[in-house]
């Protein structure tokens, strides 16, 4: 067997691919390192938010429920939904997530401006 990357490897190039702004490359290793520690929350958000960049909204709103289920308590997973929910136009979906995001982060600012759309 040939030498593979690990899961903090992948994570860490994923995120360096997303600061870069390379939705590809942060894609595929996000992609890698939930493929080598599945149900990994980084991995699952990373790859979320590389998704949604793509327009994929439906792949990425999946793993922001996943993230949301295993951690009800993470503001990024209930702000996207939040946001996804509103460009859908489900605006009591919106707002209820929306909603628990600000018991988590209520001095986000992008929180507080979903909650007000």
């Amino acid at each position: 067997a040939g030498f593979t990357l690990g899961y903090a490897l992948h994570a860490y190039l994923g995120t360096c691919h997303e600061r870069e702004q390379d939705t590809a490359g942060a894609e595929q290793h996000y992609a890698a390192a939930l493929s080598s520690k599945p149900g990994d929350e980084t991995a699952m958000l990373g790859l979320a938010r590389a998704l949604l960049q793509r327009m994929e909204t439906s792949r990425a709103r999946q793993l922001y429920e996943q993230v949301s289920s295993s951690n009800s308590s993470c503001a990024e997973s209930q702000l996207k939904l939040a946001e996804i929910a509103l460009e859908a136009g489900d605006h009591k979906d919106a707002y209820d997530c929306a909603s628990k995001a600000a018991m988590h982060s209520p001095k986000d600012a992008a929180v507080l401006f979903c909650l007000g759309r």
